[in-house]
């Protein structure tokens, strides 16, 4: 592919060498990683009717999207009834929500790519919210898992990251007590690009309280911070 010619390729493409540049291992050891591919690897094969809904009356060339809404749609059911089990039964149950919640927006993002996609396909994505809806409804866990496909698409990446750095800052702040700190410098460059974001948004959500499950505004995870204590280049 010849980048010089479509220049709307490159942040995409720097986006993902930022991610994946010297940064692979030290990502596997993330907590969000670990939980995010146990949703992932479930292989589930129950088709039940009500999870066939999406299917009526489709056109020809939507074929490709309710298939894979489909599978997402028996994926999200196997992943919410074993909830606790795929997270080791460590977090409290709001945390195990979020992050199935930010799996299932990304699952989703990847099957329609773009935002025009997604809003000339809203019937099928209204037919999505009432699956998982009853999905959520009937589920046997303590608790139902309430997750809104709605018009904020092109957030969804952003708000997971957020959300993926504060459920690994603990995590990352541990390696600050390792003697040397090996690997600190691995998390420079991403913990820097979450401040690009924390800052972006952290006004409006620490001032009004609105974007708990993205945002902590605890100073003690405020990224300039860590920055500091990884001793990261400015």
């Amino acid at each position: 592919m010849d980048l010089h010619i479509n220049g709307n390729m490159l942040p995409n493409v720097r986006k993902v060498l930022f991610f994946f540049v010297n940064f692979e291992d030290a990502r596997k050891k993330l907590p969000s990683y670990i939980i995010y591919e146990k949703f992932k690897n479930k292989n589930n094969t129950e088709t039940s009717s009500t999870l066939q809904k999406v299917n009526e009356n489709s056109e020809n060339d939507e074929t490709k999207y309710n298939d894979n809404v489909n599978d997402f749609c028996n994926k999200f059911s196997w992943n919410l009834e074993n909830l606790s089990e795929i997270t080791d039964k460590k977090l409290k149950y709001r945390d195990e929500c979020s992050y199935l919640s930010y799996w299932a927006y990304e699952e989703i993002k990847s099957i329609f790519g773009t935002l025009d996609n997604y809003n000339k396909k809203r019937h099928i994505i209204n037919k999505l919210n009432k699956i998982v809806s009853d999905i959520s409804n009937r589920a046997s866990t303590k608790k139902p898992c309430y997750i809104y496909f709605g018009n904020e698409f092109d957030k969804w990446d952003e708000w997971k990251q957020l959300h993926d750095y504060f459920k690994n800052s603990e995590h990352i702040l541990s390696l600050v007590t390792e003697p040397n700190c090996n690997g600190c410098n691995k998390f420079c460059n991403y913990v820097k690009h979450i401040k690009t974001l924390y800052d972006k948004y952290e006004r409006g959500c620490c001032l009004w309280g609105s974007c708990d499950d993205y945002i902590n505004c605890d100073d003690k995870y405020n990224p300039s911070e860590l920055l500091k204590r990884l001793k990261c280049e400015e």
